[in-house]
């Protein structure tokens, strides 16, 4: 959101519209910055999640953001198998299969949220 305002400011057509982006993106990364300091402190005092981001962390692209994105949208107990976590990120390949007919396989479901953030995370590997 804080990008389509920045986006909006590239071509200002009234000063107090102008002026009005620029105090509503101040706002929004105000806003923003403290989250991520709330995050970041509930991660630290936790010390589940502290170990469980810790690990997510040790991954090359992975930052601090995308183990919080991944601890907040999996909250399932215990440590998935590894085909149980693709599931959930939607990573893992469906078979259309049907009898004697083999059809695609596809990669389908999970949460958008966590293959958006490991997508990020893979991308910035890049």
């Amino acid at each position: 959101m804080i990008r389509t305002e920045q986006n909006r400011l590239e071509h200002p057509q009234i000063k107090a519209v102008e002026q009005s982006l620029k105090r509503h993106v101040r706002t929004m990364s105000k806003e923003t910055s403290e989250l991520d300091t709330q995050i970041a402190t509930l991660v630290a005092a936790t010390p589940e999640f502290r170990r469980k981001s810790d690990r997510l962390t040790s991954v090359i692209g992975a930052d601090p953001k995308t183990a919080a994105a991944c601890l907040a949208c999996v909250p399932e107990p215990g440590s998935p198998t590894t085909g149980e976590a693709a599931a959930i990120a939607g990573l893992a390949p469906h078979t259309q299969d049907s009898g004697a007919m083999k059809g695609h396989r596809r990669i389908s479901g999970g949460r958008r949220e966590v293959r958006a953030s490991l997508y990020m995370a893979a991308l910035s590997t890049l």
